[in-house]
């Protein structure tokens, strides 16, 4: 049961990741057919949310351009947490280089 958890907290990921960040993933259906085992992920995808106007505000220790110019979000069609996650890692290691 341990590896369908893991699978559904992939698809989830997955649907995160590609805009859907409402969505839900139920917890796995198991049922026997004779000698088949049969699997259902229910999975309520909720909205697609779109990548609209992407700003960098604040305390800014470079340009504008030059922190857009290391950002991916900006670039995506679909909201994707993944890349949102690892921009602002990215503006943050930035920031701390020059020891904020």
């Amino acid at each position: 049961m341990e590896i369908l958890e893991q699978d559904a907290a992939k698809i989830n990921a997955f649907y995160h990741n590609n805009g859907y960040i409402d969505a839900v993933i139920a917890k796995p259906e198991i049922e026997q057919k004779d000698e088949w085992l049969y699997v259902t992920f229910k999975i309520s995808e909720g909205d697609l949310y779109k990548v609209g106007d992407v700003t960098i505000q604040g305390e800014l220790i470079k340009v504008e351009e030059e922190l857009f110019e290391t950002i991916s979000i900006d670039k995506e069609e679909n909201f994707s947490r993944k890349i949102l996650r690892e921009d602002i890692l990215l503006l943050s290691d930035i920031y701390a280089e020059k020891g904020y």
